[in-house]
Protein backbone atom coordinates (compact mmCIF):
# COMPACT_ATOMS: atom_id res chain seq x y z
CA UNK A 1 0.00 0.00 0.00
CA UNK A 2 1.20 3.46 -0.79
CA UNK A 3 1.73 6.01 1.99
CA UNK A 4 -1.05 8.12 0.48
CA UNK A 5 -3.54 5.23 0.73
CA UNK A 6 -2.58 4.45 4.33
CA UNK A 7 -2.85 8.14 5.22
CA UNK A 8 -6.28 8.30 3.64
CA UNK A 9 -7.47 5.28 5.60
CA UNK A 10 -6.13 6.72 8.87
CA UNK A 11 -7.81 10.08 8.31
CA UNK A 12 -11.05 8.47 7.15
CA UNK A 13 -11.26 6.34 10.28
CA UNK A 14 -10.47 9.29 12.55
CA UNK A 15 -12.93 11.69 10.93
CA UNK A 16 -15.67 9.06 10.69
CA UNK A 17 -15.21 8.25 14.39
CA UNK A 18 -15.52 11.91 15.28
CA UNK A 19 -18.64 12.22 13.13
CA UNK A 20 -20.24 9.18 14.75
CA UNK A 21 -19.52 10.60 18.22
CA UNK A 22 -21.08 13.92 17.26
CA UNK A 23 -24.17 12.25 15.82
CA UNK A 24 -24.68 10.11 18.90
CA UNK A 25 -24.36 13.14 21.17
CA UNK A 26 -26.90 15.13 19.17
CA UNK A 27 -29.33 12.41 18.10
CA UNK A 28 -28.55 9.40 20.29
CA UNK A 29 -29.68 10.78 23.64
CA UNK A 30 -33.32 11.19 22.50
CA UNK A 31 -33.19 7.62 21.17
CA UNK A 32 -31.93 6.39 24.53
CA UNK A 33 -34.72 8.28 26.32
CA UNK A 34 -37.30 6.66 24.03
CA UNK A 35 -35.87 3.19 24.70
CA UNK A 36 -36.14 3.76 28.47
CA UNK A 37 -39.74 4.92 28.05
CA UNK A 38 -40.61 1.84 25.98
CA UNK A 39 -39.03 -0.45 28.57
CA UNK A 40 -40.99 1.28 31.34
CA UNK A 41 -44.20 0.88 29.35
CA UNK A 42 -43.44 -2.83 28.83
CA UNK A 43 -42.89 -3.35 32.58
CA UNK A 44 -46.14 -1.53 33.38
CA UNK A 45 -48.01 -3.57 30.79
CA UNK A 46 -46.65 -6.84 32.22
CA UNK A 47 -47.58 -5.82 35.76
CA UNK A 48 -51.07 -4.80 34.76
CA UNK A 49 -51.71 -8.00 32.81
CA UNK A 50 -52.00 -9.55 36.26
CA UNK A 51 -54.55 -6.91 37.39
CA UNK A 52 -57.55 -9.23 36.76
CA UNK A 53 -56.10 -11.52 39.43
CA UNK A 54 -56.67 -8.70 41.91
CA UNK A 55 -60.41 -8.92 41.39
CA UNK A 56 -62.22 -6.07 43.15
CA UNK A 57 -58.93 -4.44 44.09
CA UNK A 58 -58.62 -2.89 40.63
CA UNK A 59 -60.76 0.20 41.41
CA UNK A 60 -58.83 1.05 44.61
CA UNK A 61 -55.61 0.50 42.65
CA UNK A 62 -56.73 3.03 40.03
CA UNK A 63 -57.66 5.51 42.78
CA UNK A 64 -54.28 4.99 44.44
CA UNK A 65 -52.42 5.53 41.17
CA UNK A 66 -54.41 8.73 40.52
CA UNK A 67 -53.39 10.06 43.93
CA UNK A 68 -49.68 9.22 43.53
CA UNK A 69 -47.32 12.15 43.89
CA UNK A 70 -44.54 12.69 41.41
CA UNK A 71 -41.18 12.67 43.21
CA UNK A 72 -39.00 15.75 43.01
CA UNK A 73 -36.13 14.63 40.80
CA UNK A 74 -34.52 18.07 40.45
CA UNK A 75 -31.37 17.19 42.42
CA UNK A 76 -31.00 13.76 40.78
CA UNK A 77 -31.52 15.27 37.32
CA UNK A 78 -28.90 17.95 38.02
CA UNK A 79 -26.39 15.35 39.26
CA UNK A 80 -27.05 13.16 36.22
CA UNK A 81 -26.70 16.14 33.88
CA UNK A 82 -23.38 17.12 35.51
CA UNK A 83 -22.04 13.55 35.25
CA UNK A 84 -23.12 13.29 31.61
CA UNK A 85 -21.51 16.65 30.81
CA UNK A 86 -18.23 15.56 32.41
CA UNK A 87 -18.30 12.26 30.50
CA UNK A 88 -19.07 14.07 27.25
CA UNK A 89 -16.20 16.51 27.86
CA UNK A 90 -13.79 13.59 28.39
CA UNK A 91 -15.00 11.85 25.23
CA UNK A 92 -14.69 15.01 23.14
CA UNK A 93 -11.19 15.67 24.49
CA UNK A 94 -10.12 12.11 23.74
CA UNK A 95 -11.53 12.10 20.21
CA UNK A 96 -10.18 15.61 19.61
CA UNK A 97 -6.71 14.57 20.75
CA UNK A 98 -6.83 11.53 18.46
CA UNK A 99 -7.93 13.72 15.55
CA UNK A 100 -5.16 16.26 16.14
CA UNK A 101 -2.54 13.53 16.53
CA UNK A 102 -3.80 11.73 13.42
CA UNK A 103 -3.87 14.88 11.30
CA UNK A 104 -0.39 15.85 12.49
CA UNK A 105 1.02 12.37 11.81
CA UNK A 106 -0.48 12.23 8.32
CA UNK A 107 0.69 15.78 7.59
CA UNK A 108 4.26 14.91 8.62
CA UNK A 109 4.09 11.64 6.70
CA UNK A 110 2.82 13.42 3.59
CA UNK A 111 5.73 15.87 3.76
CA UNK A 112 8.28 13.06 4.14
CA UNK A 113 6.77 10.74 1.53
CA UNK A 114 6.18 13.57 -0.93
CA UNK A 115 2.45 13.32 -1.60
CA UNK A 116 -0.20 16.03 -1.44
CA UNK A 117 -2.07 16.33 1.85
CA UNK A 118 -5.12 18.16 0.41
CA UNK A 119 -6.64 15.31 -1.65
CA UNK A 120 -6.18 12.87 1.23
CA UNK A 121 -7.90 15.31 3.59
CA UNK A 122 -10.79 15.86 1.17
CA UNK A 123 -11.40 12.10 0.83
CA UNK A 124 -11.35 11.75 4.61
CA UNK A 125 -13.87 14.56 5.03
CA UNK A 126 -16.15 12.91 2.46
CA UNK A 127 -15.96 9.72 4.56
CA UNK A 128 -16.80 11.79 7.62
CA UNK A 129 -19.88 13.28 5.94
CA UNK A 130 -21.04 9.86 4.73
CA UNK A 131 -20.65 8.37 8.23
CA UNK A 132 -22.47 11.30 9.82
CA UNK A 133 -25.26 11.16 7.25
CA UNK A 134 -25.71 7.41 7.64
CA UNK A 135 -25.77 7.57 11.43
CA UNK A 136 -28.16 10.52 11.46
CA UNK A 137 -30.57 8.83 9.06
CA UNK A 138 -30.52 5.60 11.06
CA UNK A 139 -31.05 7.29 14.41
CA UNK A 140 -33.79 9.57 13.10
CA UNK A 141 -35.62 6.60 11.60
CA UNK A 142 -35.39 4.87 14.97
CA UNK A 143 -36.43 7.99 16.90
CA UNK A 144 -39.13 9.36 14.58
CA UNK A 145 -41.91 8.55 17.07
CA UNK A 146 -40.08 10.16 19.98
CA UNK A 147 -42.25 11.48 22.80
CA UNK A 148 -40.55 13.79 25.25
CA UNK A 149 -40.06 12.62 28.83
CA UNK A 150 -42.85 13.52 31.24
CA UNK A 151 -42.59 12.98 35.01
CA UNK A 152 -46.25 11.94 35.00
CA UNK A 153 -45.81 9.47 32.12
CA UNK A 154 -45.63 6.30 34.23
CA UNK A 155 -48.71 7.25 36.25
CA UNK A 156 -50.62 8.07 33.07
CA UNK A 157 -49.55 4.78 31.42
CA UNK A 158 -50.81 2.81 34.43
CA UNK A 159 -54.13 4.69 34.42
CA UNK A 160 -54.53 4.14 30.68
CA UNK A 161 -53.88 0.42 31.06
CA UNK A 162 -56.32 0.18 33.97
CA UNK A 163 -59.02 2.03 32.02
CA UNK A 164 -58.55 -0.26 28.99
CA UNK A 165 -58.77 -3.28 31.26
CA UNK A 166 -61.94 -1.96 32.93
CA UNK A 167 -63.66 -1.35 29.57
Amino acid sequence: MSPETVSGVVLSVLTASAAILAVFVVVGSPVERRIVQEQTAAVIHDLLKDAPLLGDAEAPLAAYVRSMATPDMTAADAASRAANTALLRKAVLMVGACLVAGFAAVRVWSARAGFAFGPVLRRALVSCLLAAGTETAFLLLVARHFVSADPQAVRLMILEALEKDAA
